[in-house]
């Protein structure tokens, strides 16, 4: 059956979303394409922008030399394996298996931002910070999460730096005040994260409708509180009674009791599934950005295709428990491995926004570009 292309690649183009194309005839067909690696494609002519492309284009493997299993490597990011480990098992180096977890983690970002488009949160959400670190112990990092208080679905995820804390030789602190005076880290980075995370809940969150008025978890960090306090949007919807803040102590049994377990079952399963994050990891991430992409390509296995419990059999996902339609989650599986996406199709919020274009900064590799001289020891 002959390719027929869905819209035109070109984001400067007229015909680039679906929705702008008025007829079939937007495009010509335009000869074909030899690739001595991928084969033989169709080429494309756009009516409108006149620009050329070919079938290859809308593929996942586009401008890539080398063709992989996509889906294992899915699995094996998501099951405790290492970049490494990775590499090995194909037989290629590991800036391959990074470059195809960028591409992965874009297809993540669209699945989970095509799900926030026509879906409403109708739960209460558990917001809490899972710490890591990033190069090494002199940088670690807190990933504000918020999670579904029934269904468990991570509605939502950014990213915050932190200086070193904790015990600590003298010559340890030394060495951390003079990293912390060649790249400060940044005041108030958990509350600004907490607020990104909070304004793409509040964007979600069904309230108007509904007469209980939806709670708010989080534990007793003064960071959260100190944010919602300043935060106009949220502080209307306190004086209508749609919303509540509900704090808890953390030192609470980490059960199902707890209003916190469905956020601390989540960094329970980072900390089982993530080489990254396992506990004396000897795998830590190297750059902010390929911290990130792992972690929302494990948010996309974790809300539509990890089933919502093992032991109890249930086939059901997250993402159905939080009542999203199941025909959309088989379509965005359906082209998760093959069907290359493209950003003006949907909408990031913040954090999804600079991983998609690997902005977030790593402090020791940025010392290093300004002052090539610089060493940690």
């Amino acid at each position: 059956m002959a390719f027929t292309p869905p819209f035109c690649p070109h984001s400067g183009c007229q015909n680039h979303l679906r929705s702008n194309i008025s007829t079939q005839n937007w495009f010509v067909r335009n000869g074909h394409s030899l690739n001595l690696r991928t084969g033989r494609y169709q080429r494309f002519r756009c009516r409108q922008c006149k620009q050329y492309f070919c079938e290859n284009t809308f593929h996942l493997d586009f401008r890539s030399r080398q063709r992989l299993d996509y889906k294992r490597i899915f699995n094996s990011v998501n099951n405790g394996s290492g970049i490494r480990d990775i590499a090995r098992e194909f037989k290629v180096s590991d800036k391959v298996v990074l470059n195809r977890l960028s591409r992965l983690a874009r297809q993540a970002m669209a699945t989970l931002a095509q799900i926030a488009m026509t879906h409403q949160i109708t739960e209460s959400i558990a917001v809490d910070g899972f710490e890591s670190f990033v190069h090494s112990k002199y940088w670690p990092n807190n990933f504000t999460i918020a999670v579904g208080s029934k269904s468990q679905f991570v509605y939502a995820c950014d990213y915050a730096q932190m200086r070193r804390k904790g015990r600590m030789t003298e010559k340890q602190r030394e060495k951390r005040e003079t990293l912390n005076q060649m790249y400060p880290i940044g005041d108030k980075q958990i509350r600004q994260s907490f607020l990104n995370v909070i304004d793409t809940i509040l964007l979600r969150w069904q309230l108007h409708s509904r007469t209980n008025e939806q709670i708010l978890d989080t534990d007793e960090h003064m960071e959260y509180l100190r944010g919602l306090e300043t935060h106009q949007g949220w502080n209307q919807l306190c004086k209508s009674k749609l919303v509540s803040h509900r704090r808890t102590n953390s030192r609470m049994p980490r059960n199902q009791l707890n209003p916190l377990f469905p956020v601390n079952y989540f960094d329970r399963e980072i900390r089982k599934d993530q080489a990254c994050h396992v506990r004396k990891t000897v795998q830590w991430s190297k750059t902010v950005n390929n911290s990130m992409e792992r972690m929302m390509i494990y948010l996309a296995y974790h809300n539509i295709f990890k089933p919502f419990r093992i032991n109890e059999r249930m086939k059901m996902s997250h993402a159905e428990m939080a009542g999203v339609d199941r025909n959309l989650i088989r379509s965005q599986k359906r082209f998760f491995f093959t069907r290359r996406s493209f950003i003006k199709h949907f909408a990031l919020d913040v954090g999804q926004w600079k991983t998609w274009h690997r902005i977030w900064k790593t402090p020791v590799l940025d010392l290093k570009i300004e002052n090539p001289d610089f060493a940690v020891v």
